[in-house]
């Protein structure tokens, strides 16, 4: 809780974080932020999810076997924290030491999006955010992939 918490607050507005006290919380949780590149992939949303009559509890259900799944399908090339944000978006930050080349990122998202239809039956859209070497510009990412998601 307390580290999608501070996820949370990294997205939304990093500026009430002083450097020092950044890097400490960072490491507090296992968060790589030594040569480390930051790329924030956002699960934005389960598609027509209005339109299902979902209960809040299926919603539930369902978000978390989507980062079930998800998690699987990148943990397998990267190290990556999932989370959901203010709105029940499901989050990814991708950390590696390298950046992940955007085709290879396209390809983990097609791997997801068949994997999502044919294990629950729906449809997601993913955005991409840029990567970043300093973790206070994930805020950045962050809204770039929902920008991705509006065009």
């Amino acid at each position: 809780m307390l580290k999608e918490k501070f996820l949370n607050q990294l997205i939304s507005d990093t500026s009430i974080f002083q450097e020092e006290n950044l890097l400490s919380t960072v490491s507090t949780f296992n968060i790589p932020s030594k040569n480390a590149h930051y790329r924030m992939v956002i699960f934005f949303k389960i598609d027509n999810i209005h339109e299902k009559g979902w209960y809040v509890r299926d919603k539930e259900l369902w978000g978390f076997a989507l980062r079930n799944i998800c998690y699987e399908i990148i943990n397998k090339h990267n190290t990556c924290e999932l989370w959901f944000d203010h709105e029940d978006h499901l989050c990814c930050l991708i950390l590696d030491e390298h950046d992940v080349e955007d085709d290879k990122l396209r390809e983990i998202g097609h791997k997801i999006k068949i994997m999502v239809y044919r294990l629950l039956q729906f449809t997601i859209s993913i955005g991409i955010g840029n990567a970043y070497s300093d973790i206070s510009s994930i805020q950045s990412s962050y809204n770039e992939a929902i920008f991705s998601l509006k065009k």
